[in-house]
């Protein structure tokens, strides 16, 4: 299984000891970081010629079942290991996919891109200040199901939600600043996002990808953490 690997084992040990019921010190952020930084995909019995050329998917794979998804060109999710504050997946996406702009309320994500190329887009929302003015309503889309892009300047932008994972979806619009947009390749270093840093993040697959992700604490609709999804209107 893929979750009895060393790598995979080490990081969910010390993702138990470090996350369980304590707060995320810089100190144990950095150990996490470090150890899904170990990863990697020929460790998890990954071979990459797969992701490129999925007809060679051997036909006795123990997660073939699992991959079948992804074979036929969907984001697939390959659930690891969790623990009461954690879980540990693989997001498999194929080329041009997109896993859609949402967001991680009060929690950490740490992602590695384990193989392939992707962009990244990340937003931070706008804490509107006590003397600022509110909106011009016809700067937010009114077309009702409309999924029309309006950027508002350079850097910023009116987000919708469209649903919810968990519960119906707020209706009112966010203003986001766009903090990263970039594209990534398969390397060691990770990808961070925390409660009020890049909180709102796309992934699109620039070529076949399979991305780790650590997220703490778990998603939690009774403690205010259900994942949204937004649009740019």
């Amino acid at each position: 299984a893929l979750s009895a690997t060393p790598a995979i084992r080490r990081l969910h040990e010390t993702a138990t000891r470090l996350l369980d019921g304590r707060s995320l010190s810089s100190e144990h952020l950095a150990e996490l970081r470090r150890l899904t930084s170990a990863v990697t995909l020929s460790e998890l019995g990954f071979q990459e010629h797969w992701l490129l050329q999925p007809e060679r998917v051997p036909s006795d794979l123990e997660e073939e079942d699992v991959l079948h998804p992804f074979l036929r060109g969907k984001v697939t999710y390959l659930h690891l290991s969790e623990g009461s504050a954690f879980t540990l997946g693989i997001f498999m996406i194929p080329q041009h996919a997109q896993i859609p702009l949402h967001d991680h309320p009060n929690m950490t994500v740490i992602s590695r891109l384990l193989f392939g190329s992707m962009r990244v887009r990340a937003f931070d929302p706008v804490v509107p200040s006590a003397n600022s003015s509110a909106k011009d309503p016809s700067r937010i889309a009114s077309e009702e199901g409309g999924k029309r892009r309006r950027l508002l300047g350079a850097a910023q932008a009116v987000l919708r939600p469209m649903m919810a994972a968990f519960q119906s979806s707020s209706t009112q619009p966010l203003t986001a600043r766009l903090k990263e947009d970039k594209v990534v390749q398969a390397s060691t270093d990770t990808l961070l996002v925390l409660p009020d840093c890049c909180n709102i993040h796309e992934f699109t697959a620039e070529s076949p990808c399979a991305v780790l992700d650590l997220l703490t604490p778990r998603y939690s609709v009774a403690e205010g953490r259900d994942c949204t999804y937004y649009e740019v209107v």
